[in-house]
This record gives C-alpha cells, structure tokens and sequence, in this order.
C-alpha cells in the first residue's frame, strides 16, 4: 500500500476545508467479506462516501465537485462514522437514488457492527425497529437476488430468504456462496457471518 497526499474536501455547507486520506496504490491481500456485503481490505482502506464537516458539523456525499486539491501532508482520516451519526445523516441528507442505497447500506453495516451477532432480544427495541424499517426499505433498492435473499434473513424472513435463493441459477461461481446462505437460512440463523477472511467487526469509535 502506498499512501498519497491527503485530498482536502470543501464541505457543501460552510465552505470549511477537510483533509481525508488517499491511495497512491492499494492491494485486497487479508481482505475480509461480510454476508451483509461489507467488505474491508487492510491494504484498500476506503474513504466513506458519507462525510461530517469538521467545523458546522453537518453531513455530506464525498463527490468529485466537493474535491478541491491535494494538500501537502498525508492523512489517515477515513471519514468513517459511527452508526448513530449515520443515522442523523440520512435524517439530514434525505437522500435519493444511488445516494439512498449508499446511505442505508452504510447504517446496514455500522448496526451489524455493533448488533450483528445478537439475539433480537438483546437488541434494544428502538434499534430493531429502525433496522427493519432500513432493511425493508432497502429490499426493493437492491438488484442482486442473493443480497435480496441476505436482508430478508437479516431481518428473520427465512421462508423469503429461501424461496429466493432458489431462483439463483446454480453457476460454479456462486453454488458454494449460495449453500452458505442456505444453510443459515435452513437454521434460522439472521446473524451476519464471514463469507471469507478473518477479520473482526469493530464498531466505528467515537462521535466525530
């Protein structure tokens, strides 16, 4: 992995400059893949696309129109953003289109980080009922079958789960993915698993 120069960012809001990290060339070695989609790369950190101001503290898309150059110094800021600011920024933002399936696949990941591997009755009521109405308003967002068959296990629908993994067409690429979602599925399982790798989910840390 090799660093580049920080890209500065102009916040859409006040004008405010904020500096985040950039790659010069990065690799997927040790990389990690989540049922949920989640993916993390230690060699390929990625930059979140959903950013908070520095200085108004308001909410916004990393956008080309919003890169204003590279600064001098290196940066390790990601941008990322723990779950309860994530969900203030769909609040915020009100997004629409690609930004909508961005945002809640983005509040999908940080609640499995920290909720992923519960019982539903270790998770406060609040948080659950958020997550569903998240998840099912991402179902019709999604066009890739077996990502529609993985939110329905998430939120316990395994009879859906099911019926739609067996629409997937069996291809050598995807019969053993397939299995394993079955599998869970089968054993009404909605717990997020790792499909491969061995890398933990680690809550983002504090409010930023």
């Amino acid at each position: 992995m090799l660093p580049a120069k920080a890209a500065i960012l102009r916040c859409p809001h006040c004008g405010g400059k904020k500096n985040v990290h950039q790659l010069m060339s990065g690799n997927t070695f040790g990389s990690t893949q989540w049922s949920d989609t989640k993916h993390v790369a230690p060699m390929f950190p990625k930059v979140s696309y959903i950013q908070r101001c520095p200085h108004c503290k308001k909410y916004f898309f990393y956008t080309k129109d919003i890169f204003v150059g590279n600064a001098k110094d290196y940066s390790s800021d990601l941008g990322e953003l723990p779950y309860q600011n994530l969900k203030e920024a769909f609040a915020q933002l009100q997004p629409s289109g690609n930004d909508e399936t961005t945002t809640r696949l983005y509040i999908l990941w940080a609640f499995n980080d920290l909720y992923g591997n519960s019982e539903i009755a270790d998770i406060p009521t609040p948080e659950w009922e958020y997550h569903l109405d998240n998840v099912q308003h991402l179902i019709p967002l999604m066009s890739d079958v077996l990502v529609k068959a993985e939110l329905y296990r998430e939120i316990g629908d395994f009879k859906k789960c099911i019926e739609l993994l067996s629409t997937i067409q069996q291809t050598p690429d995807l019969q053993n993915i397939k299995e394993m979602f079955l599998e869970e599925a089968n054993r009404q399982n909605r717990k997020v698993f790792v499909l491969y790798g061995n890398a933990k989910r680690c809550p983002i840390g504090a409010d930023k």
